[in-house]
C-alpha cells in the first residue's frame, strides 16, 4: 500500500474536518432537542401541579397583570381565568373588595403598593401569611381567605406568586 500524497492527505484532513463539524452539529442539534424536550416536560408538570392544585394559585409579572389564575381560585372567587388573565392585579382585588370598601383612593393606595413590591421584591406582605376579605362574585357573600404573597426574581425585576 502506498502512502497518500500529499494532495490526497490534504484531501482526507479537509474530509476528517468536515465529518468532525457535522458530527458536532448534530450533537449539539440532539442536545438542544432533549433540552427543549425537557423543558416542555417541566413546563407540563408545572402546569399540572397548578392546575390540579387544591390551594388557589395565582401569578403576577412584573407589571402587575396577571398571568396565571388556577381553578381553585376560579372557585374560590367566582372569577374565570380567561376574565383576569392580562389584566392588572389591583383591578381584579378591587373587583372583590366589599362595596363599602370599594375607593378610587384604595385602588390606587393598592396599584402603588404592588408595583413597589414588584419593584424592590420587599414588602410586608412578604413576610407572612395574611387573611383577606373578598366578596365572591358568585353570591356577593363575604368570605375570607389566607395567603401567602412571595416574589420571585425575574430579569425585569420581580414577579409574584399567591
Amino acid at each position: 500500500m502506498r502512502p497518500p500524497t500529499a494532495m490526497e492527505s490534504d484531501y482526507l484532513k479537509a474530509l476528517a474536518s468536515h465529518v468532525a463539524a457535522a458530527l458536532d452539529r448534530l450533537r449539539l442539534f440532539t442536545e438542544r432537542k432533549q433540552a427543549g424536550q425537557a423543558l416542555h416536560e417541566s413546563e407540563e408538570k408545572f402546569r399540572a401541579v397548578i392546575e390540579q392544585s387544591a390551594e388557589g394559585i395565582i401569578l403576577v409579572d412584573e407589571q402587575g397583570s396577571v398571568i396565571e389564575w388556577n381553578q381553585a381560585y376560579e372557585k374560590m372567587t367566582g372569577l374565570a381565568r380567561k376574565d383576569v388573565i392580562g389584566k392588572p392585579f389591583w383591578d381584579i382585588v378591587s373587583e372583590l373588595t366589599a362595596a363599602e370598601r370599594k375607593t378610587p383612593q384604595r385602588r390606587e393606595y393598592l396599584k402603588s403598593a404592588i408595583l413597589e413590591a414588584l419593584k424592590t421584591g420587599e414588602s410586608p406582605m412578604f413576610t407572612q401569611p395574611m387573611e383577606v376579605e373578598i366578596n365572591a362574585q358568585q353570591n356577593r357573600e363575604k368570605h375570607y381567605l389566607q395567603q401567602t404573597v412571595f416574589p420571585v426574581k425575574t430579569e425585569a425585576g420581580f414577579a409574584s406568586h399567591l
